[in-house]
């Protein structure tokens, strides 16, 4: 079971995060374009509408269970670690982080030894970190 979760990164650092989504999450998988489109909203409401959308057409979770503050995922210089070594399991259990940045601001990121950035209005798709797509 391919396990997905989305976050939605708002202007100030803070982050929505929704439930983590169990089976066929994965990298061209069956809900693999479905991600994509929650991931492409143009902003957090159309973000929420979307997942809510995806969820009772899929998976049908209890709506009180879908939206998350998630507000310790970066520190102070809009900086996000996902390597192994620094706690990754820690903080993120799915196998597949669908991340759009709706802030303002340039995320940095890092996993092992591999630095990449997600500039505003940008998304990525990360498997247990590692960097699996970025929208340019």
């Amino acid at each position: 079971m391919t396990r997905g979760t989305f976050y939605y990164i708002k202007a100030g650092g803070k982050v929505t995060e929704t439930r983590q989504f169990n089976g066929d999450m994965g990298y061209k998988m069956q809900n693999y374009e479905s991600a994509l489109h929650i991931i492409q909203s143009e902003n957090v409401a159309d973000f929420i509408e979307r997942v809510f959308e995806f969820n009772i057409k899929t998976f049908k979770y209890e709506s009180g269970e879908m939206l998350y503050s998630f507000p310790e995922m970066f520190d102070s210089k809009n900086f996000i670690d996902f390597s192994h070594d620094n706690g990754y399991f820690d903080r993120f259990n799915s196998d597949y982080l669908y991340i759009r940045n709706g802030s303002n601001e340039k995320i940095k990121m890092r996993y092992d030894d591999e630095y990449f950035s997600l500039e505003p209005d940008q998304y990525c798709v990360l498997n247990f970190g590692r960097l699996v797509l970025r929208t340019y």
